[in-house]
């Protein structure tokens, strides 16, 4: 013999729960308004060197990660290339993406700079008669970690993400990783 079913208490309360979502499906959906910082030299380096995948559109990056937020600015930090030996062509395909990104209304490229210094490094397997050192000319990136930290701290002072719900930086640098914990609550 089949019990009808009873009625609960908790079987209303789920039933109004689903009613009341159904009905806010109508409602505008406030979305959390973002600022995006992007370390492009550690995006690239870390993620896209050597793979096919080096053309990204960072607004649809921003929106297919952030489906419930309104990026209200992209902050792209790099340093301009120099054609090297090996690759006389990477300026110029640098140039190329930078005019791209330009064409993304919210997103403001703020550069860097490269040094390029002469180093001693020690040989990894020298022979019996080679030397132990040579000298190697190193290029690095300078600037873009600087700025980053500058225009985080810069646009909290003046309030530029001050309603924002969220303010995300994208790097691959683990000097940021640690440093930056609890920062957004530094200005709000």
């Amino acid at each position: 013999m089949n019990t009808p079913p009873v009625s609960s208490g908790t079987g209303r309360e789920a039933a109004l729960r689903v009613r009341s979502l159904l009905l806010s499906l109508d409602e505008p959906v406030m979305k959390q308004r973002t600022y995006v910082y992007i370390d492009g030299f550690n995006r690239y380096y870390g993620a896209f060197k050597g793979t096919p995948y080096k053309w990204l559109n960072l607004q649809m990056m921003c929106e297919l990660l952030l489906p419930k937020n309104e990026v209200v600015r992209i902050k792209y930090f790099t340093a301009r290339v120099n054609g090297r030996t090996g690759d006389p062509n990477q300026a110029e395909r640098q140039q190329i993406y930078l005019r791209a990104l330009r064409t993304i209304p919210n997103l403001e490229i703020i550069y860097g700079h490269f040094l390029t210094h002469t180093v001693s490094m020690r040989v990894a397997n020298p022979g019996p008669n080679e030397p132990k050192y040579v000298s190697v000319l190193k290029t690095e990136e300078k600037g873009s970690d600087v700025n980053i930290a500058a225009h985080l701290i810069n646009d909290g002072y003046q309030k530029r993400y001050w309603s924002l719900a969220k303010t995300i930086l994208a790097t691959r640098n683990g000097l940021f990783h640690h440093r930056l914990h609890g920062f957004h609550g530094f200005f709000v």
